[in-house]
């Protein structure tokens, strides 16, 4: 999945706006709307990201997928509250997540990770938590290729067949994924050691250039949401 998120974020008609402006349109409507239970601002927010999914023609098949996963995080993690019944306080958690779901996709989908990791690498204090942070990309995309041959191996099996074994199979993949990556971090690290590697990775450097047409969009957007919510 990983891999194929950072395929089509490349190559997204999107990428070539600043990652701040989309940072600053996904993160600040999400962080305003979640301190009030108005409805409105959640009904707002899902119909421009809908709109810009299909705008930016983002992959609906994916997307779909990893909404899915990330509502399906929320409900779960929020089902506490049908539980003391309290459907409402549920509903509103579950909106709120498919709102910021919608958001965060959009942003996915049309940001790749260099693109903000090249802007962390420029400021001096931030250059280790982007290495750090390429590193992992780069070793999660090893492991999740490992993780896929598994489970198409355990398929091929049966090992997905009836519940017991689909307990059991996941309970094996997840065991060996563990052993199997410290096993291969041990090998990357004599690898890279062997080499002489320095520890500094070389970013592309990357041209964009703010809009102050899209900023004053973004901070009109921002501030119309928060007076909805306040005032109805």
């Amino acid at each position: 999945m990983l891999k194929e998120i950072l395929l089509h974020s490349s190559n997204n008609k999107g990428r070539h706006i600043h990652p701040y402006e989309k940072l600053m349109f996904v993160l600040c409507p999400v962080i305003a709307t979640n301190f009030f239970e108005n409805p409105i601002p959640l009904i707002i927010n899902t119909v421009v990201f809908l709109i810009l999914h299909i705008y930016f023609k983002t992959p609906k098949s994916k997307v779909i997928k990893l909404l899915a996963e990330l509502i399906g995080f929320y409900s779960l993690s929020s089902f506490i509250f049908v539980i003391d019944g309290n459907i409402k306080a549920f509903l509103i958690t579950t909106a709120k997540g498919f709102a910021n779901s919608m958001a965060l996709t959009f942003l996915i989908f049309t940001t790749p990770m260099d693109d903000f990791l090249y802007f962390l690498s420029k400021v001096g204090f931030l250059k280790e938590i982007a290495d750090i942070a390429k590193t992992m990309e780069r070793f999660i995309l090893l492991l999740e290729d490992e993780l896929n041959m598994m489970i198409v191996s355990a398929t091929c099996r049966g090992g997905f067949d009836g519940f017991q074994n689909k307990v059991r199979s996941s309970a094996k993949i997840a065991a060996l994924l563990l052993v199997n990556s410290l096993n291969r971090w041990k090998s990357i690290d004599e690898a890279i050691t062997s080499r002489c590697f320095s520890g500094k990775i070389p970013y592309t450097k990357k041209e964009f250039t703010l809009s102050c047409k899209r900023m004053i969009f973004i901070l009109m957007f921002i501030v119309i949401e928060v007076i909805l919510a306040i005032r109805f």
